[in-house]
């Protein structure tokens, strides 16, 4: 049987880690240009926030209230290293930095645990 369920990356091997433990995990769409981001959301550990952001998002201007020397401080990285990481990881330090509503933004039509068991590729045996 084919599962037709969308299949998530994230920043640990295991997308179940990723998005349970860290709170974030993402597809690239293959349709638009967008990657798809889902995010735990902090207070509701059984609700998860999404959003897009278009692969050629301008970071700078997009979120242009971020103190950017303190990203890379919290990283630990050059600001040539950090901007020429993937999209996906640059969200995720903004998050972890942050926080999700500051940069996913209010969760207005959340998912929930079910949701996401349903329409992704995620165990979610161990979280019910």
């Amino acid at each position: 049987m084919t599962d037709n369920r969308i299949a998530l990356t994230g920043t640990d091997a295991s997308v179940e880690t990723s998005l349970f433990e860290y709170g974030l995990a993402w597809y690239e769409s293959a349709v638009d240009n967008d990657f798809h981001f889902i995010a735990k959301i902090a207070d509701e550990p059984m609700l998860f926030d999404w959003a897009d952001f278009g692969k050629d998002i301008d970071l700078k201007e997009e979120f242009n209230w971020v103190d950017w020397e303190d990203i890379l401080s919290f990283t630990g990285m050059s600001e040539e290293e950090w901007f020429g990481q993937a999209l996906p990881f640059k969200i995720f330090d903004l998050i972890g930095y942050y926080g999700t509503i500051n940069v996913i933004g209010e969760p207005y039509n959340p998912l929930s645990l079910e949701h996401i068991g349903k329409n992704y590729q995620v165990d979610i045996e161990d979280e019910l």
